[in-house]
């Protein structure tokens, strides 16, 4: 039997495939001049993503990054978002015009919760099928693009988001945000 694809793998929830991502000295995670933190929808969809992140056992912190990258760098598609037209749908940017409905339908996705469930269970699987220990770097470049084998912009841009947490800049008198919280590690 051939090889799945990574695409196949996570199509397929096949758990036994190794995706290998390797370091990259060339990336630094560097905020580009474009990312807007205005459009940062984290804060709003915080409760959706705390009860997602205890669903599907999958980091909190990790899904806040990955949306805020995208929500912060994604705006770009907005105008096809209203004639819902584009291929990637926000608030976790699923991609589907790549993964079809095996996320969920176009209607489906664009409620936040379900697109934010789809995010998590592509991230599940793609830990699942990385090496134990593997970082958010890694993690976030397969998000970003499943057949990529060495860390993009996009995966150190994420470690470093997700280290510095940007949504936990708060105005005075704001409701401070809740997390919940599990390891990235890949479950046995």
């Amino acid at each position: 039997m051939p090889t799945p694809s990574n695409k196949d793998c996570l199509i397929k929830d096949i758990k036994t495939c190794q995706f290998k991502v390797s370091p990259n000295s060339k990336t630094d995670g560097a905020e580009p001049i474009y990312e807007l933190s205005v459009f940062s929808t984290v804060a709003k969809h915080s409760a959706d993503i705390d009860r997602v992140a205890i669903e599907t056992g999958v980091d909190a912190t990790l899904i806040r990054a990955i949306m805020y990258m995208e929500t912060t760098h994604g705006y770009y598609d907005a105008p096809l978002s209203i004639l819902g037209v584009n291929k990637s749908i926000l608030p976790m940017n699923i991609n589907v015009a790549y993964w079809g409905d095996t996320f969920g339908t176009r209607k489906d996705l664009q409620k936040p919760y379900e697109n934010i469930k789809a995010g998590a269970t592509i991230l599940k699987r793609i830990i699942t099928n990385l090496p134990k220990g593997s970082g958010v770097e890694q993690i976030a470049t397969l998000y970003q693009n499943i057949n990529a084998s060495t860390v993009s912009n996009y995966g150190a841009r994420v470690k470093k988001i997700y280290e510095s947490k940007p949504w936990t800049e708060r105005a005075p008198n704001s409701a401070p945000l809740t997390g919940a919280g599990s390891t990235i590690q890949r479950k046995p």
